[in-house]
């Protein structure tokens, strides 16, 4: 049986699209997971106060997966980090909103809510990123987002619509 997550999933060096399916293939190849559905590949800048914002590096390339998983959330979250890592993601270096080869997070574990030192369901930030809502939105217009509301609102709030996505052509 298993539940329903959805996996924010993005890159901007080397060959992001690429890398995005590499890590399907790979995610497909686990017993325990199972894609649904995947939205499509959008592109968007750099956020937040990365040095690396605005220098002309990469946009990232970005989408959404649902799965069905019999994993617990901190058995997910250790697959995604293996696939990252095999896929030449270096942890640690940067911080967050820095240039990555692959970046795989748990948006959201079913209808729960948890949050700890290492995982935070749902994702913390994910209610602020069009490039999360937007092919969230293409997926599962009508999910609702605990203690957020339903996606299709969210991607409604001016400050979301501010933000540039590019919807890639498939």
């Amino acid at each position: 049986m298993g539940v329903i997550a959805y996996l924010g999933v993005g890159a901007n060096l080397g060959r992001p699209e690429e890398q995005l399916q590499i890590a399907k293939a790979l995610l497909r190849s686990h017993y325990a997971i199972r894609i649904l559905k995947s939205s499509s590949m959008y592109r968007s800048d750099s956020i937040g106060n990365s040095p690396y914002n605005h220098h002309g590096l990469d946009s990232y390339i970005n989408a959404v997966w649902q799965i069905r998983t019999s994993l617990p959330p901190y058995r997910l979250l250790s697959v995604l980090q293996s696939i990252e890592l095999r896929l030449g993601r270096k942890r640690g270096r940067g911080g967050r909103n820095f240039p990555r080869k692959l970046d795989l997070d748990i948006l959201l574990y079913g209808e729960r809510r948890f949050s700890s030192r290492s995982l935070t369901i749902p994702h913390p930030r994910m209610q602020q990123r069009r490039f999360v809502l937007s092919p969230l939105s293409e997926i599962s217009p009508r999910l609702l987002v605990p203690g957020f509301g339903r996606v299709q609102s969210l991607v409604n709030r001016s400050h979301i619509k501010a933000q540039t996505v590019e919807l890639l052509a498939i």
